[in-house]
């Protein structure tokens, strides 16, 4: 992508955990270059809704890419460096990270006829053409968002579809306009889960019951 000035896009959702604070600090403070833009963030707001109102925003800027992260993400200082430095073709690329609850596979979904399904976990290697990937710790070109807010409309940019999440039906609609859709798997991020652990004594273990969303 080798994306140069760089619009950071935060949505937050819910209180963050203290190690996404962690890791966005590191970032901030150690993993920018001159010329990147950290946007306000979108708090409380619908996905679709947080990603139109960071477009928006990214818009006005002098930026060639936009970076979304999410507020459940666990990163390095160094994962944007690493990311905007890839030498690929594709104007959408993820960063590797997986579902927050089991059955855990990365987030790099390809088409199989009229499916959607995820990429096996053995093919995630280097950088990978997908058809679709989350927004969790993702860079977009503005060509890309530049497309879809002329046919759109700056709110229409994003959307939500029951099926795909806004990611998902944002990647699609970007493919549809000849942008390619990509993970670099040397790139990896973690994805922080909610959980609540109880004894089971039939098992004689621990059962652990996943809360949150499930990507």
């Amino acid at each position: 992508m080798k994306a140069d000035k760089i619009a950071i896009a935060l949505r937050i959702g819910n209180a963050p955990d203290p190690a996404f604070f962690v890791a966005w600090t590191k970032l901030i403070m150690h993993g920018l270059r001159p010329g990147d833009v950290i946007l306000q963030p979108a708090i409380g707001m619908p996905h679709a809704c947080a990603c139109n109102w960071l477009v928006s925003a990214f818009m006005g800027t002098a930026c060639d890419s936009i970076l979304f992260i999410d507020d459940d993400m666990v990163f390095g200082s160094e994962t944007l460096e690493l990311l905007r430095s890839t030498d690929s073709p594709h104007a959408i690329l993820s960063a590797l990270y997986t579902t927050r609850r089991p059955p855990v596979r990365p987030i790099a979904l390809v088409r199989d006829g009229a499916r959607i399904k995820p990429v096996a976990p053995e093919l995630c290697a280097g950088v990978i053409d997908c058809d679709v990937v989350g927004l969790g710790f993702t860079l977009i070109s503005r060509d890309v968002i530049a497309k879809a807010a002329q046919d759109r409309g700056a709110n229409g940019v994003f959307h939500w579809d029951n099926a795909l999440g806004e990611d998902g039906a944002f990647c699609l609609s970007a493919q549809k306009d000849g942008f390619k859709v990509g993970v670099n798997c040397d790139v990896i991020v973690g994805h922080r889960v909610t959980y609540t652990s109880r004894w089971s004594r039939v098992e004689n273990a621990v059962e652990m019951d996943f809360e949150g969303i499930s990507t």
